[in-house]
């Protein structure tokens, strides 16, 4: 029944945003997705690592974490950011800073109960969850274009149901805390201090891994950051296949023997990459079923697609590597180290990439060298730790490696 779930929902999520691609301009698409990438920092960031907190809560019951601190951090976040919105509404703020202060507010919600439920053993739910904002937003636009909808009146649809999405998210929080203990602010303080760490992780992972749209959002122009997004959205199908194993094993990633963690980890890596290899292959079929925008995008920036696809190798590796880190308590070191790089590394792209007109060309390759070194940097971090995950760390590189090498070759 998870896996039917799964690929109900998990489906939804990746065609979505596809499908929005095509029921909308590039301008407005492109800025809906740099809206969304701010939204997904700004979420992590202002959560201060108390959705990554959950499950050391609820699973592994440390005393520093708190289930009801979390909640209240997530309810006073919650509010400050819709006041925000109203705030920069009244001064005449653009659209899309109201749109990525707003969506901030969604995603952290969702994320708190999509985790929640993970740690409770409800993937199902958690599924349903994490399709949440995206199903929403297509629903507001689908049905805006079914009745001859503008662009514009197909977004401000989709903002009116967004709306909505969020009061629910929000009024089911508020009623959740409505029972606080006593010496909830002590627990507060513990909470938050021991959370910081993982938010650190958090925000530094997605920018090495996710950070594309950012910064092609923030380097080019819309119609370019609409070019990218569609590549990224379209060839996240290996994504969904780690999601598949992690929603199924999310509990036994926090309480599974060091031994069988270590036989697990690979074999994700390994389906990953096995779908990378797939998608590839049946690229040009599949262009049909994920629509026109697909098409024109792949057929003008095939090799930038495939790397971007060669990506998925790499971020299931570092997603998988700051899970084990939540568990083995050693976010606080991996975070110190991530950040001195990230540091590093995003300014010396930006250095880069200022010098000449930003091009998918020149852009993709960058940001896979970016990711290729944060990975590398976890590896040795983690070890240092003590932390031994070999198999994975190896079969990872060697095949981002390998299908890197061979996107470039398609260009001979």
């Amino acid at each position: 029944m998870l896996v039917v779930s799964f690929g109900f929902m998990r489906g939804g999520l990746f065609l979505a945003p596809i499908l929005l691609a095509n029921l909308l301009s590039p301008t407005i698409y492109g800025s809906l997705e740099f809206g969304h990438a701010l939204a997904s920092a700004g979420a992590i960031f202002i959560a201060l690592g108390t959705g990554s907190a959950v499950p050391l809560a609820l699973v592994r019951k440390l005393e520093r974490f708190s289930w009801q601190s979390i909640v209240l951090h997530q309810v006073l976040a919650a509010t400050t950011l819709v006041v925000l919105t109203m705030i920069l509404w009244l001064f005449g703020f653009a659209d899309i800073v109201l749109f990525a202060v707003f969506c901030t507010a969604i995603l952290m919600l969702q994320g708190l109960w999509s985790v929640t439920l993970k740690s409770l053993g409800y993937g199902e739910a958690s599924l349903l969850l994490d399709f949440g904002f995206w199903g929403v937003l297509s629903l507001g636009v689908l049905t805006a274009y079914l009745f001859s909808a503008s662009d514009i009146q197909r977004m401000q649809t989709a903002n009116a149901v967004l709306a909505v999405y969020f009061l629910s998210l929000y009024a089911w929080t508020v009623w959740k805390f409505r029972a606080a203990p006593p010496g909830l602010f002590a627990d507060y303080k513990s909470t938050i201090l021991g959370g910081m760490p993982l938010m650190a992780v958090g925000v530094l992972a997605l920018l090495a891994t996710t950070s594309g749209r950012l910064g092609i959002g923030l380097l080019s122009s819309v119609e370019m950051t609409a070019d990218y997004s569609i590549l990224f959205r379209a060839t996240a199908l290996p994504i969904v296949v780690h999601q598949l194993i992690v929603v199924a094993k999310f509990r036994r990633v926090f309480d599974l023997p060091v031994g069988d963690l270590q036989k697990l980890l690979p074999v994700i890596i390994t389906l990953v990459a096995l779908s990378v290899g797939g998608f590839w292959v049946l690229a040009d079929w599949l262009g049909f079923l994920l629509g026109p925008a697909f098409v024109k995008t792949f057929a003008a920036h095939r090799v930038e697609g495939l790397l971007i696809l060669s990506q998925s190798v790499l971020w299931s590796a570092i997603a998988l590597n700051d899970l084990v880190n939540n568990r083995s308590q050693t976010s606080k070191q991996a975070a110190w180290a991530a950040a001195l790089y990230i540091a590093v590394a995003l300014l010396g792209g930006w250095w880069f990439l200022s010098g000449a007109p930003v091009t998918l060309a020149l852009f993709v390759p960058v940001h896979s060298l970016v990711m290729l070194g944060y990975l590398v940097v976890q590896i040795v971090v983690m070890r240092l730790c003590g932390i031994q995950l070999w198999r994975m760390w190896l079969l990872a590189l060697a095949s981002f490696v390998s299908f890197s090498l061979a996107a470039f070759a398609g260009l001979l």
